[in-house]
């Protein structure tokens, strides 16, 4: 579920750097604007891009407003790809108002690239459920909590054992949105990587069995959208990281 990088903590990519941010479409960007001598920060989400012309960017709402970027507009942009933080320069290259709202950015010529030692974890109670194999083609489900979690993985709770080491099951629960990007509806196979048990306390019902599990073949658009939900943690509460 955690997985160790071995490159330097900071890097500055030129040629050939964006596609190792492996950005995806939904991918919430963080925008930065000089407005008024100081910086403005905004939230909104990646359409698109095409490679070495231009990025396509979704236009930041502000209660319930858009926030208008003009022609030729200096913004820097900054995103969270799960293992790390990636920063560029940038320039609005044309802006389209209603009814669409987006906006084209110059493709970045020198990336800021943070990379982060392990994959980050944060903590969260998100509902979910797995289908565990009976035999014969026939799967019963079992409600479990999502109790941390990564673009790798997850540490699941759940009050009935669901398996063993080595296991793989299906997993289906949400990520919640933002303010500028949907809920995502995310359905996974998970491998059981380690097992625990969390016995009950005084008060407490019975024992929580643990999962550390992680995900397996998990679809683009669905790493973005934990990308998302994470840095959206990271950037609410910093001591949600585990």
């Amino acid at each position: 579920m955690v997985e160790v990088q071995d490159r330097p903590a900071n890097e500055t990519l030129r040629q050939g750097g964006f596609d190792a941010m492996r950005l995806e479409v939904g991918m919430r960007v963080q925008l930065f604007l000089r407005r008024d001598l100081k910086a403005v920060q905004h939230f909104s989400s990646l359409i698109g891009y095409v490679k070495d012309e231009y990025l396509l960017v979704k236009m930041p709402f502000e209660n319930g407003a858009p926030v208008l970027l003009h022609d030729g507009e200096q913004v820097t942009v900054r995103v969270f790809t799960g293992t790390a933080i990636c920063s560029f320069n940038s320039t609005v290259l044309r802006s389209f108002f209603n009814p669409f709202f987006y906006m084209h950015l110059s493709f970045p010529e020198v990336i800021q690239k943070n990379n982060l030692r392990k994959a980050v974890r944060v903590r969260v109670r998100i509902p979910g459920q797995v289908q565990i194999p009976m035999g014969n083609g026939l799967t019963s489900a079992a409600s479990v909590t999502l109790a941390n979690i990564s673009t790798h993985g997850a540490l699941i709770e759940s009050e009935f054992e669901i398996g063993t080491v080595a296991d793989r099951l299906a997993l289906s629960f949400t990520a919640a949105g933002t303010a500028t990007i949907d809920e995502t509806d995310i359905n996974t196979d998970i491998v059981i990587r380690n097992v625990n048990i969390r016995h009950a306390g005084r008060g407490e019902d019975g024992n929580t069995h643990l999962y550390g599990v992680q995900f397996a073949d998990l679809e683009p658009a669905h790493r973005a959208a934990l990308a998302n939900l994470i840095y959206a943690e990271l950037l609410s509460n910093r001591q949600s990281i585990v």
